[in-house]
């Protein structure tokens, strides 16, 4: 019995933070737009490869309605098809508001990620040889790198700027940095390839580790295009666009928030049911820890929607950006014509204190008590003066024209929520 108990309880130690209960990730059928696309596919409704030659990235990116213009690439050997990625044939990302797309060229597989309502962040591969190429799920394969201690064992996107040799290896004596919208400029891109109008500003992209070396260095060369940098006839497009990085650096990160607090909230209301059900109180009654853990998973996301930890931009970037324009072309604009898809690129990145992911899958499936409590916020914030200590942390990101844009804009958009 004692051994039959211990074998039990070093089953449960070895089950991954993800797996368990409420999270149970994995459990559920995921209903994302790669899985509608999916269902499309095998009900032969669409088809990503008309042809008989090998699954172009332009016939995927254009079935999930992402721009080509979003193309960022990254050429430290670091992810699934890390043999397959030098500083020549560096690895594309692709991205629209819930999507991102892998791609390297030579590579048979092209990797997905997705937002999902239920699930959060959906991992997927594509194999480019199938006669008919389907989606097919990953879990452990990419949780492996994408469920680390930073966010608790749970599924999160992750962006690093490492220390890489010439072939590409990331040299990791030297360490790296989890990049998010806070990360200095100039710890930011090792081992990616930036072009556009950087406006001064120092980073590590561009370059790898010179024999003599054992850290990269800060520099502000600038690249109009990835022409003399790799081989750029092997992509739809020859940029790996400022713009788009910092996009990209900006979404995730407000991704990761919400869908970490949609998960701390899942966990904290099913502690609150379980211990209702063993006091025989009714379902609902208020546990002080559960309010407690759904006050801060509200702080997190407020945070992040506002950008309260994003650096200043050390000067104007992005100028003739395409994806600035893209994206901005993306936007549905109130009566005034504006967005909050908005970008300042002057001394910030977007032009308005909130973000546009509000209007996200990942924000609009959030668990009631805490959706309620990110637009009770957001009404405080945004509709009525700020209190002392609001406009101690938010004061200097919110100001008055900035709080009627942002309920105007909220008004005009359908997706307000903000109280009176």
């Amino acid at each position: 019995m004692l051994t039959l108990l211990l074998l039990a309880a070093a089953t449960a130690v070895q089950e991954p933070t993800w797996a368990a209960p409420p999270i149970s990730y994995g459990t559920r059928s995921p209903t994302d737009a790669v899985a509608q696309l999916d269902a499309r596919i095998a009900a032969g409704e669409a088809t990503l490869r008309p042809a008989s030659d090998a699954l172009q990235i332009e016939s995927v990116l254009a079935a999930l309605k992402i721009p080509i213009t979003s193309q960022v690439t990254v050429f430290s050997s670091a992810s699934l098809q890390a043999r397959r990625i030098t500083p020549e044939r560096p690895r594309a990302l692709y991205f629209n508001d819930e999507v991102y797309v892998g791609f390297v060229p030579g590579g048979s597989l092209i990797e997905v990620a997705s937002i999902d309502a239920n699930e959060g962040i959906v991992f997927y591969t594509l194999d480019r040889r199938a006669e008919t190429p389907r989606f097919k799920r990953e879990t452990h394969r990419c949780l492996q790198c994408h469920a680390p201690s930073q966010s608790g064992g749970l599924p999160a996107f992750l962006l690093r700027s490492l220390h890489p040799e010439a072939n590409g290896d990331p040299n990791f004596g030297a360490g790296s940095t989890y990049v998010d919208p806070s990360t200095p400029f100039e710890d930011r891109w090792g081992g990616w390839y930036v072009t556009g109008h950087l406006g001064g500003m120092e980073h590590l992209g561009n370059q790898t580790l010179a024999s003599d070396q054992k850290r990269l260095t800060p520099h502000s060369g600038r690249h109009r295009s990835l022409a003399k940098l790799c081989d750029s006839q092997a992509f739809p497009t020859d940029t790996s666009d400022i713009v788009a990085l910092l996009v990209l650096e900006h979404q995730t990160h407000v991704q990761n928030a919400l869908v970490a607090a949609s998960y701390e909230a899942r966990r904290a209301l099913e502690y609150q049911r379980i211990l209702n059900d063993a006091l025989e109180e009714p379902e609902g009654t208020p546990v002080a820890s559960t309010t407690s853990r759904l006050n801060s998973a509200t702080t997190r996301i407020i945070d992040a929607l506002i950008g309260i930890d994003e650096a200043p931009l050390p000067g104007a970037i992005g100028k003739r950006s395409p994806f600035a324009a893209a994206f901005q072309a993306a936007a549905t604009r109130d009566p005034k014509g504006r967005s909050l898809r908005d970008l300042d690129l002057e001394t910030k990145l977007f032009r308005y204190p909130l973000s546009y992911a509000i209007d996200s899958i990942a924000a609009k499936s959030l668990p009631e008590p805490l959706s309620e409590r990110v637009w009770q916020r957001l009404t405080d914030l945004f509709c009525r003066p700020l209190r002392p200590d609001d406009l101690a942390k938010y004061g200097a990101y919110i100001d008055a024209e900035g709080q009627t844009a942002v309920r105007e804009i909220l008004e005009a958009s359908g997706a307000d929520r903000l109280g009176d």
